[in-house]
């Protein structure tokens, strides 16, 4: 089975905002993906992740959320 895929595009901070461009692979619902995040704090902001308005599956939503949390933490982003 294959794995979820996330790539970041593109990200700017604007104030105390993070915007991220996202683009990736669903291995659940087995669809590519692209969209854009917010991030205020350590919350994480979007449609693409939002469970009621997301394409995405659930595990897929999730991988993102913790992709990025990593990533802020480790200073990538």
């Amino acid at each position: 089975m294959s794995k979820h895929q996330m790539s970041i595009i593109d990200f700017a901070r604007r104030g105390q905002s993070i915007y991220i461009v996202l683009q990736g692979y669903d291995a659940q619902s087995d669809k590519p993906f692209a969209g854009e995040v917010r991030i205020l704090g350590n919350n994480i902001y979007g449609d693409m992740i939002h469970p009621d308005k997301s394409l995405l599956s659930e595990s897929c939503r999730q991988f993102i959320k913790d992709t990025i949390l990593i990533k802020l933490q480790n200073q990538e982003i």
